[in-house]
């Protein structure tokens, strides 16, 4: 019964969640497996600017209650604190204008997916991950299952060189599909120009709304063969 539940779910989770796609003059992130074991950790490569209260944030930005997400599961859409643009670049010793954020996956058996994370500044929307049906995103061999490593990579996010130093960032995730524990997104400094080259990681392709509603029906046409076995 258990198996006939998670199939029923994974279609679910694979038919379900359209999004809205970003505007149009956002530049457009991508979002990568990791595939080194224990490459990035939340611990070391900070601060955190969405998780839970064990996440390691900085002063002068304490972690607020609309960057912490919960543990009860369900739909989540939160909004990171505000950092001063010379706040993140103090992080990496004045040179953070470019960097890459980690993604920490802690789930259940049943898929959790992502559907939008962006970056702000000054409340203008400036880089987007969107993509047209939201991305499952199980735990990968970089991160494994919740153990504060990143599973996943947010890269090509604009520069903030062009930015005041007063200028305010802010962060957004939205994942329609969350159990168990919470989830982290914390800042990576990108040390060169293609964090993504194959060893490290590779990008993760969306199927296509046709393809993944095949993948759904498929999966659901499975569980219900199983289910009547078992009657």
């Amino acid at each position: 019964m258990r198996v006939t539940r998670n199939l029923f779910a994974l279609a679910a989770a694979a038919a379900a969640y359209l999004v809205v796609p970003a505007q149009a003059n956002a530049n457009t992130l991508t979002l990568n497996a990791v595939l080194i074991e224990r490459q990035y950790q939340q611990t070391t490569n900070r601060p955190c600017v969405i998780g839970e209260n064990s996440c390691t944030y900085v002063t002068p930005v304490p972690p607020t209650t609309n960057a912490v997400i919960s543990d009860s599961g369900g739909p989540i859409d939160v909004t990171s604190a505000d950092f001063l643009v010379s706040t993140i670049r103090a992080l990496f010793g004045g040179t953070g204008d470019t960097f890459m954020v980690g993604f920490d996956v802690n789930q259940t058996n049943v898929v959790q997916t992502i559907s939008r994370f962006e970056m702000y500044v000054n409340d203008v929307l400036i880089d987007s991950y969107a993509p047209a049906i939201a991305t499952p995103v199980p735990p990968t061999i970089g991160g494994g299952n919740g153990t504060g490593y990143a599973d996943y990579l947010f890269t090509g996010f604009t520069s903030l060189a062009g930015f005041g130093a007063n200028d305010i960032v802010t962060f957004r995730a939205v994942m329609p599909i969350t159990n168990d524990g919470r989830e982290q997104f914390f800042l990576i400094e990108l040390a060169g120009p293609n964090p993504c080259t194959g060893i490290i990681c590779e990008p993760v392709v969306t199927p296509e709304p046709g393809t993944l509603l095949m993948f759904g029906t498929g999966l659901a046409l499975l569980a219900a063969r199983l289910r009547r076995r078992k009657a």
